[in-house]
């Protein structure tokens, strides 16, 4: 098994990724380099695949982010509101936890929440 790879290692080095690909596509050979994160961002297959969607925050500045490994069929799955802003719910999440509004008020007074 060391003597093929150091075989197709070998082999491979001779050519570019540009010389290769359509060689290995010609060939029906699944293939698809092997992209660092820098590179993957600019890839027209990782955009195509939906792997990045444009968001706009609750700052109203838009950008964009990694989508969602998980997909299913029929269902939406791109952002559909920005994220809240630090503190916006904690009002909601203390008051399902169970605290009463007075207490809500005091641990936000204290700083424990915000």
């Amino acid at each position: 098994m060391g003597e093929l790879v150091g075989a197709l290692d070998e082999a491979f080095a001779r050519l570019t990724l540009a010389e290769l690909g359509p060689r290995l596509t010609q060939a029906d050979i699944v293939w698809a380099p092997l992209n660092a994160p820098r590179d993957a961002v600019n890839d027209p297959l990782v955009e195509a695949s939906g792997a990045f969607v444009n968001i706009t925050d609750a700052e109203g500045v838009s950008y964009r982010q990694p989508a969602s490994p998980a997909r299913f069929p029929g269902a939406a799955d791109g952002p559909r509101r920005p994220a809240p802003r630090l503190g916006e719910h904690t009002r909601e999440v203390l008051r399902e936890a169970g605290y009463a509004a007075a207490e809500i008020d005091r641990l936000i007074a204290d700083g424990a929440a915000g």
